[in-house]
């Protein structure tokens, strides 16, 4: 059969309905697109719909002229022609009218109107409903949620008001109740509260917080008040009913679904099975009952292993007159969300919670920040009167409650902001997610780490000022350290809920505070070995650098690691600037030492050379120095290698390095000594090392009190030698 046109010319007499069909034949043929619920024309199709519709065709004998007898006078058929041949014979062809058109006799049909959704914002019926007087009725107006809520219940446009005729059964024909009213994707709008009161628990290992909270869901499904519609309007047409039985059967219907729906979601489904059956000439109800309630919002049983919450939800129709279905869930009962938890900057990381509510891809959900819904709702708007634990909305979000809130900081949490959005996931899925955002509170960390961790990094330090020659308590601190950073590095790891094995915060930090400490560790064996291998000076000086850069660069690796964690650097970047740090100290440390090491016979002969020619000299006791020092400064005196050094060498040596006398009597004195000494004979190493004393010192008289003061300078280079201050100045034996 062709598709049919839309043409339609009033007048009773010349009607045509599409390919030229007279009203005589109209509803003598079923029609095949309204059998796969195809059928747009509704009550302006000229075929009939269902079988009691059907009509038996009309005796058309003779009710048209026969062309070829009339243009050529004969026809082969002769008296058997079914046309007439000449308008004497011409009959009228007449046909009952049908019933809508007995119903509605004396009312001018107007032209075929296919009547959009009543509210546009939910979702049109998977087939379009079809009403008469349509474009004169003002109420069939599109009408938005909102403006649907502000109008009463007899102000409210439904079927049973918009002309309804009994084409209104073309869209009860069997409707599968498992589908949703549109089966276009993401059309079938429900509006969503979601209020979280109270947070039960919140499970960083496992990644998920229990909640105590309120949802509300809202939505329309007028295919049950239409099958009952429908069944009234046949049952009145086989009886004839009054219009005030009309209107008193309505209103029982109304009263049978409130009470049908009002109760928790299993006896609802049982329910719903139950009135499935009373009306399957027009329902097919199976196993599965649609509606936009998302498994995770269902009671968690092993049938259910999703859900989310331990207890079902009250789902009512709460308003029969406009189909509004309403699902109510209370904060008595707790709430599970699994949730991703990133600690790649733990302590200070800040943690974005998604707590979301998955929709199927039929169901278009809206998020509103109350729990209004439809005008003349049974359900309480008023979140006081549901909650238990409401104790006001918090002054982040109007979602969250000051409780819900005051628990997370409970737990270490400070709540930077609580966010509702519509995520869509996918073409066909979408979500209502509350996004909060959260970061630890520092307070805590402070107690729990920071002020440990600066602690054992600082501990080690102090054996750098144990003197030298206590070798094991020096080397105690640093092993008694490492003891401590295993106690620590397991108590630190202790504290991030999640192990993962992406590089972390925490890794950094313990890479540094294992380098450092290590760094310590070996300073004490270092300073050892140049104590007996080198010289104490050496030592000294290793501990003198290890006093000032140890604390430093412990101080600048804390900074760092706290700064750049807070600011929450990629952690790869964190661990590139403390190796270059760590890396930069090390090697300028290096640099120092081997410096210094290079140019000790240097530095050795210039204490000397500051003790001779200090204004004391002659009052001082020789500098103290070991064996491995007396080498060094032979080695610099014997300038040709020869193995042996004569006074002149000495002399010249010492010149040459900017000795300087302050009285000529000092220089003659000194050199006069020198040479008795070596008496104009060159001294080899052991000697040498055996006068030494003799060699750098002036034995005088006791000096008067007035020359006892030692000057300024003077009292550096006695320091720098080894010798007390109270050494400074010495009486001669």
């Amino acid at each position: 059969m062709a598709t049919m046109r839309s043409t339609y010319h009033s007048g009773h007499g010349g009607e045509t309905y599409g390919r030229g069909r007279q009203a005589p034949l109209r509803n003598t043929e079923l029609c095949r697109f309204f059998q796969v619920g195809r059928c747009k024309r509704g009550g302006s199709c000229n075929f009939a719909h269902y079988q009691s519709e059907l009509r038996p065709k009309p005796t058309l004998h003779r009710t048209k002229l026969c062309e070829l007898f009339m243009s050529t006078g004969t026809c082969r058929f002769g008296a058997s022609c079914n046309h007439a041949h000449g308008e004497q014979e011409l009959r009228q062809a007449e046909a009952p009218a049908p019933d809508s058109q007995k119903r509605n006799a004396g009312v001018k049909t107007p032209a075929m109107v296919t009547v959009e959704p009543l509210f546009p914002d939910s979702p049109a019926p998977a087939t379009g409903l079809v009403l008469a007087d349509a474009v004169q009725d003002p109420m069939v107006q599109p009408l938005s949620w909102e403006a649907a809520d502000a109008m009463s219940p007899d102000e409210i446009p439904v079927e049973g008001q918009l002309g309804r005729s009994d084409k209104l059964g073309k869209r009860c024909s069997n409707m599968a109740m498992k589908l949703p009213p549109s089966v276009d994707m993401r059309s079938n709008r429900v509006n969503v509260s979601l209020f979280l009161v109270d947070v039960n628990a919140l499970n960083e290992p496992d990644g998920q917080i229990v909640v105590n909270a309120i949802f509300k869901l809202w939505w329309r499904d007028p295919r049950w008040r239409e099958a009952m519609v429908y069944s009234m309007d046949r049952h009145c047409n086989a009886t004839g009913c009054s219009d005030q039985d009309r209107i008193d059967l309505e209103q029982s219907i109304d009263s049978s679904l409130s009470s049908c729906f009002g109760q928790s979601y299993e006896a609802f489904v049982s329910s719903a099975k139950d009135l499935g059956q009373s009306l399957s000439e027009f329902l097919t109800v199976d196993e599965y009952i649609w509606t936009p309630i998302p498994v995770h919002l269902l009671l968690k049983t092993s049938a259910n292993p999703r859900g989310i919450t331990e207890f079902d939800p009250i789902v009512a129709m709460t308003v029969p007159a406009t189909s509004d279905f309403e699902g109510l869930w209370v904060d008595n009962e707790k709430t599970f969300f699994d949730v991703t938890l990133s600690y790649d900057h733990f302590p200070f990381d800040t943690q974005l919670l998604e707590l979301c509510i998955p929709f199927e891809y039929f169901t278009d959900p809206h998020f509103q920040t109350t729990l209004t819904g439809p005008f003349g709702s049974i359900f309480a708007t008023d979140i006081s009167r549901i909650s238990t634990m409401w104790d006001g909305t918090s002054v982040i979000s109007p979602v969250a409650s000051k409780r819900f809130v005051e628990s997370l900081e409970r737990k270490g949490f400070d709540v930077n902001s609580i966010v509702v959005q519509k995520v869509q996931r996918s073409l066909a899925t979408s979500s209502i997610c509350i996004h909060i955002s959260m970061t630890r509170r520092i307070g805590i960390l402070l107690v729990r780490l920071f002020w440990p961790l600066s602690a054992l990094l600082f501990i080690p330090f102090a054996g750098f000022f144990i003197p030298i020659d206590l070798v094991m308590p020096r080397v105690a601190t640093g092993f008694l350290s490492f003891l401590s950073l295993q106690v620590f590095r397991t108590m630190a790891y202790a504290l991030i809920p999640q192990h993962t094995s992406s590089l972390l915060w925490m890794d950094v930090t313990m890479f540094c505070l294992t380098v450092i400490l290590f760094a310590s560790v070996l300073e004490n064996v270092l300073v050892q070995f140049l104590r007996s291998a080198v010289s104490s000076r050496s030592a000294h000086f290793l501990d003198k650098i290890s006093r000032i850069s140890f604390p430093s660069v412990a101080v600048l690796v804390l900074a760092v690691l706290f700064i750049m964690g807070w600011a929450q650097v990629d952690v790869a970047w964190l661990m590139t600037t403390m190796l270059c740090i760590l890396c930069g100290w090390l090697v300028s440390c290096t640099c120092v030492m081997v410096t210094y090491l290079r140019s000790l016979h240097y530095r050795l002969i210039g204490v000397l050379i500051k003790q001779v020619s200090s204004r004391n000299f002659r009052y001082q006791k020789a500098a103290a120095m070991d064996q491995s020092e007396l080498a060094l400064i032979f080695q610099a005196f014997d300038t040709d290698g020869s193995g042996g050094v004569s006074a002149e060498k000495i002399i010249e040596c010492m010149e040459a390095r900017g000795l300087r006398f302050r009285e000529i009597a000092d220089e003659q004195h000194f050199k006069a000594r020198l040479k008795q000494v070596c008496r104009s004979e060159a001294l080899d190493l052991s000697e040498f090392c055996f006068r030494f004393t003799e060699l750098f010192s002036y034995h005088h008289e006791t000096p008067a009190p007035a020359e006892l003061k030692a000057a300024p300078e003077e009292v550096e280079v006695a320091q720098e030698v080894g010798a007390a201050p109270e050494e400074v100045v010495w009486r001669a034996i």
